[in-house]
């Protein structure tokens, strides 16, 4: 209301790609996607920018009590639901690449998250890589198991190894157009979900806050409770980030999905944090309105 917001309407897509085609038609006024999508948008030339962060989030590999996996390798002999073209894609491309496994030989099957854990249950794939809550609603829908959990192996072979397989954040981005056409009010959408993301990081309000959570993500306080470390929550745009993003930009120019990975400076915007809090702007965008 301070900020001169009567109404908030919230939508949910199954997949990071239709959601960005709504905010260049118009139907959005902010996205926050994971970063794949983003970094897809851009290297096809559709004019999306990031001008800010919300979190850092891990996806995890789910497998059903009944399936055999005890290392990596074994996960090649199930199929494996998955968005293909989502952040999930480039962490099996990772784990792949660390194991020294070929990745063309996994049998992925193309599920969005709504259809995942009714697939597992069903049986139809026994394996998923995804991320929180689809992970912790799957696992417990089939009393499954992680075997790879916030980048830990939880494989036999090297259990609770460490390694940095998945590398997504969830920015907040606007269309070139929104931003021309309209910078206060992109403005002050920033300064509103940085002041709620201070708000979460805030321990006071911590009950509160999960208890949200679990109402909209339809979860148990709880669960929402145990998982609650697992959202590194971040305003900043800073080195993390854009390691980040490069990673998944390197990744999808060697699996062929995009060619010449830019730099994800040349489409992140930081004028606004820069005025609404310097601290959170750690890296210079390179984009400008």
């Amino acid at each position: 209301m301070e900020a001169g917001f009567t109404k908030v309407e919230l939508k949910t897509f199954s997949a990071g790609a239709l959601a960005g085609e709504a905010l260049l038609a118009g139907e959005l006024a902010v996205w926050m996607p994971g970063n794949v999508p983003i970094i897809s948008m851009r290297h096809n030339a559709l004019p999306v920018v990031v001008v800010g962060n919300i979190c850092s989030v891990y996806e995890k590999v789910v497998v059903r009590p009944d399936v055999d996996v005890k290392n990596m390798e074994d996960l090649m002999k199930v199929r494996i639901g998955l968005l293909k073209g989502s952040t999930a894609s480039a962490v099996l491309a990772n784990l792949a690449g660390y194991y020294k496994l070929d990745l063309s030989k996994f049998n992925t099957v193309n599920l969005a998250p709504p259809e995942q854990i009714t697939a597992l249950a069903a049986n139809e794939v026994q394996a998923l890589i995804v991320w929180e809550p689809i992970a912790s609603k799957a696992r417990q829908a089939v009393n499954g198991r992680f075997v790879f959990d916030s980048n830990i192996s939880r494989f036999e072979r090297d259990n609770g190894t460490p390694f940095a397989a998945s590398h997504t954040v969830v920015p907040i981005v606007f269309s070139e157009d929104a931003i021309r056409e309209k910078p206060k009010t992109a403005k002050a959408i920033v300064a509103v979900l940085v002041r709620a993301i201070e708000y979460v990081q805030d321990p006071a309000n911590q009950k509160e806050v999960i208890e949200i959570f679990a109402r909209l993500t339809e979860r148990s306080v709880a669960s929402v409770t145990t998982d609650w470390p697992e959202y590194i929550w971040n305003a900043a745009l800073d080195q993390k980030y854009l390691d980040d993003m490069q990673n998944y930009s390197e990744n999808m120019e060697r699996m062929g999905r995009i060619s010449n990975a830019q730099s994800p400076l040349t489409y992140t915007y930081t004028g606004f944090l820069e005025e609404i809090n310097p601290d959170y702007a750690k890296i210079k965008g390179g984009w400008k309105p």
